[in-house]
């Protein structure tokens, strides 16, 4: 992808503190959706995003284009559905695992504009779970979480030691905003991160300093403690989110010596879904097929720099009940207005109905 439109013809160095990266002759890419009252939804699709726009734009590689994810996704019941357009050289892809459309191929500014004006939402579960669903608009190669406003990215390693992707971690930056290998401060970063990984994923946390005192060792919070001591007399300092699974941490004395002092999240079918584990530097480097063998690993960017890029836009979708009348010959989406005629008969018995069609 190219990022187009210089600001100026000559060349123009923006350095951006803290980050070490430079802009030359070009602008970061902007993705601005000006829609910020989520779109109410009962039972009829709904565009989350009818009035986009992109700048800075140019997508020349088969593999590049735009992402939707829905951040807080409920499985089975939420859907992204490319709209009635053919717009030339793009591909819609949905991905019903993670809860994301892929929107790829060689295309304008102005095409991808189109095609993701005509994405829409729907809701196919017979009772949907009510409520706001968060969803970003962002590019491909990383995830976009509104609520901490960070992206993260999850990158596959097989048998990657903690300390490696640390620093590998440490290296990356996207559009000048700093890598690290992620820290997770609430139920809803974890359930994002979760979601979007498909391996054994390291994360930013060690007690290697001391056992069982456990830090956030990268990014923002690098240096704060948020949990103390091992099962089972391990508990989360006041106000600090942590997830461990069932029996976590213990710090097993693995056969080569090593104990373990870093964290990843487990996938284990027999393990508490989008918990933590405590694992040695290598993982369970005797059985590269099982579940605590190193998988890969999740970068975040994100909070360590002083700049706002607008690298993603955002659209909210709130999933709201139908209220139906008593004969239900007509419904009305939960808090919306509609004016009703109202009449009784000579048994002082009301009915109502609405005084234009709502269909």
């Amino acid at each position: 992808m190219k990022i187009i439109k210089p600001v100026f013809l000559f060349v123009i160095l923006l350095c951006v503190r803290n980050t070490g990266f430079v802009f030359a002759q070009n602008v970061p890419p902007e993705l601005i959706n000006p829609d910020t009252v989520p779109i109410p939804y009962c039972s009829d699709s709904v565009q989350i995003a009818p009035n986009i726009s992109f700048k800075n734009l140019q997508f020349n590689e088969s593999n590049e284009g735009i992402k939707i994810s829905i951040a807080n996704y409920k499985k089975d019941e939420d859907v992204l559905i490319y709209g009635d357009v053919n717009v030339s050289g793009i591909t819609p892809a949905w991905n019903s695992h993670n809860g994301y459309l892929e929107l790829k191929g060689i295309a304008s500014e102005e095409a991808y504009i189109e095609a993701v004006s005509n994405v829409y939402y729907k809701n196919i579960a017979s009772t949907p779970t009510l409520g706001v669903r968060d969803i970003s608009i962002s590019l491909l190669d990383a995830d976009y979480l509104p609520k901490t406003e960070h992206f993260y990215r999850y990158i596959a390693s097989k048998g990657i030691k903690w300390t490696e992707a640390r620093d590998a971690a440490a290296v990356l930056n996207y559009y000048g905003l700093q890598g690290y290998l992620v820290t997770i401060t609430s139920f809803e970063e974890n359930d994002f991160v979760w979601s979007k990984i498909n391996g054994v994923g390291w994360i930013g946390a060690s007690d290697e300093v001391t056992e069982g005192e456990w830090y956030w060792m990268t990014g923002p919070e690098a240096g704060t403690q948020f949990w103390r001591g091992n099962y089972p007399n391990g508990s989360a300092l006041s106000g600090a989110f942590a997830y461990w699974n069932n029996g976590e941490p213990n710090n097993v004395i693995k056969s080569w010596g090593d104990d373990e002092d870093y964290a990843h999240m487990v996938v284990a079918p027999d393990g508490k879904p989008k918990s933590w584990n405590d694992l040695s530097n290598e993982g369970d480097k005797n059985d590269p097929n099982g579940y605590y063998y190193p998988q890969g690993y999740v970068v975040e960017f994100g909070g360590m720099e002083d700049v706002k890029l607008n690298l993603s836009a955002t659209a909210k979708v709130e999933v709201r009940k139908i209220a139906f009348s008593d004969d239900r010959d007509f419904a009305i989406c939960a808090g919306d207005n509609q004016e009703l005629n109202i009449t009784a008969n000579a048994n002082y018995v009301y009915s109502w109905s609405p005084n234009q069609d709502i269909s």
